[in-house]
């Protein structure tokens, strides 16, 4: 039986590295309670790479290069930094409660009542006021999840005011984005513990996690995550690609944390703001060059 045990878990280990160890990474550590790493985004400017990383627990929105240099930094109010955007020399952060700023802190959208927002390559904007509700645009068109109560609607939207097409059906607080060309959402079934979460994509593609892990609370850089596990040994929170390879892993973070994921110009940019160093909440970034 201890044999058996061993094998098996042997063989789990193996096909997960943990990110900053058996993979190499930049880290870069948060302050206590900052929430550093609540939302990541990769991008350009001046035609170099840029991770952008919003700590909303500081109010403070960060940027680095690609080697984890600090560029700049705004401060503003507590919440700023919940979720950001990086284009080619555009940078963008959520304020929830006023609306989105640019990196010298203008409002550039007012949205006092957005509970989620998107940013369209074009430069449009959406936004989702619902409690629970997940959005993310791109190329082809909007995935959207709309929520009433704890079960939510996931669509498609090609194109504004054209009604879009159903996906499928999820969770309250589940994740929806773009992998490739394919419009994937999760299930992350965060009120039902221990459960395994799944992802599902337009194309009839699935992943199923382990007990625990919810995945499918995000979805970003080809990869599905869910929150930091408990129910499984070692606790950890993983990331799984969707068309097989290696599963990356933190096993450092409070019960139940999330992860923001985001890549681009050869950067996935790994958020993690549940890292438990010397305190609670001080937050980590991962910047893997795969």
């Amino acid at each position: 039986m201890l044999l058996l045990l061993y094998g098996c878990l042997g063989a789990l280990l193996e096909a997960e590295l943990v990110l900053g160890e058996e993979l190499p990474a930049v880290e870069i550590p948060g302050a206590p309670l900052s929430l550093l790493g609540t939302a990541v985004a990769v991008g350009t400017a001046s035609g170099e790479p840029i991770v952008v990383i919003g700590a909303p627990g500081a109010g403070e929105v960060l940027a680095v290069d690609g080697a984890g240099l600090e560029q700049w930094r705004l401060s503003g109010e507590i919440g700023l930094g919940r979720r950001v955007w990086a284009g080619d020399d555009a940078v963008a952060a959520w304020l929830p409660g006023v609306g989105v700023l640019n990196a010298s802190g203008e409002v550039v959208l007012r949205a006092p009542e957005a509970t989620a927002l998107a940013r369209c390559p074009d430069g449009s904007w959406w936004t989702g006021e619902g409690i629970g509700d997940a959005l993310d645009c791109g190329a082809g068109g909007l995935i959207r999840s709309m929520c009433d109560g704890s079960r939510c609607t996931v669509s498609l939207q090609v194109e504004p005011g054209v009604e879009g097409v159903r996906l499928g059906e999820t969770s309250a607080g589940s994740d929806v984005g773009w992998m490739g060309a394919r419009a994937c959402w999760g299930d992350a079934a965060l009120e039902n513990d221990p459960h395994p979460g799944a992802v599902f994509c337009d194309d009839g593609s699935e992943l199923v996690g382990l007990d625990g892990d919810h995945l499918g609370a995000a979805i970003g850089a080809s990869r599905a995550a869910g929150v930091f596990n408990k129910w499984q040994v070692p606790a950890r929170v993983r990331m799984v690609p969707l068309d097989g390879g290696p599963i990356w892993m933190l096993d450092r973070a409070a019960e139940r944390s999330r992860v923001a994921l985001a890549e681009g110009e050869g950067i996935v940019a790994i958020g993690l703001p549940g890292y438990i160093s010397e305190s609670a909440s001080e937050g980590r970034v991962y910047l893997v060059t795969p």
